[in-house]
């Protein structure tokens, strides 16, 4: 029986390798969620969603691969200033991701096409008084994938 290979392992590898080199000093770039010892600004790509495939042709057995990679900006600051934070956090979303992705429309060829498709921002006080600002974005992906 012929077998697909997904892109999924290899696309998200390099989309992590692209934000972290992307990611100026000081900026984290986690393939997990951390839940501790958290660092002041970092990035996640953490979850693969809505991976589907579609018959791209019978004869050859040809299917379109579609799926998300989704992650998130988070910024941190010791005190109460939500515009600064959320301002903080859209610069690293624009030169982090955002310029990562624009500039690997293909993932070097591994995929057909790659294009942010969501972004949610919301901030909120911490515990200690501080603000946490975070953005919520997913990338879509397609592959062609031949039996």
């Amino acid at each position: 029986m012929p077998q697909l290979t997904s892109t999924v392992p290899a696309a998200f590898d390099a989309l992590v390798d692209l934000v972290t080199a992307a990611a100026p000093p000081g900026v984290f770039v986690a393939e997990s969620e951390l839940v501790q010892y958290e660092p002041a600004t970092y990035v996640e790509l953490t979850t693969v969603a809505n991976h589907t495939y579609q018959v791209a042709s019978l004869g050859t057995y040809a299917f379109y691969e579609n799926y998300e990679i989704q992650g998130v900006v988070r910024v941190f600051r010791g005190d109460y200033n939500p515009r600064e934070a959320r301002t903080d956090a859209w610069a690293a979303y624009q030169s982090i991701v955002v310029s990562t992705v624009i500039a690997n429309k293909t993932l070097g060829d591994l995929v057909l096409a790659v294009e942010l498709v969501a972004a949610n921002s919301t901030c909120e006080i911490t515990a200690n008084g501080g603000t946490q600002c975070l953005i919520e974005f997913a990338v879509a992906l397609e592959a062609r994938l031949t039996v």
